[in-house]
């Protein structure tokens, strides 16, 4: 199965938002935040998450987050960006 918890929702303000979009918030939240420790800056982590990296295609990393297998994707990514794997 593909269901995994993510990251719980602490914002009360968000109650009334969908379960898929909690699950894409949380999974933004996590991301953003490796990027941020990876790039270094968080205008050029929110620039990356915005901008389509080579090996995606014309898909950006955002919104690879909709989905568990997305996210994991995108971790690994970062990872291989910060130990320099990545082309």
């Amino acid at each position: 199965s593909d269901s995994q918890i993510v990251a719980r929702c602490l914002y009360s303000q968000i109650g009334c938002w969908s379960a898929a979009h909690r699950c894409f918030q949380g999974r933004y939240d996590q991301i953003f935040s490796i990027a941020q420790e990876v790039f270094g800056d968080r205008e050029k982590a929110r620039r990356w998450l915005r901008t389509p990296p080579e090996g995606l295609g014309p898909q950006t990393p955002c919104s690879r987050l909709y989905t568990p297998q997305g996210y994991a994707n995108i971790q690994d990514l970062l990872m291989r960006i910060d130990h320099g794997i990545c082309f």
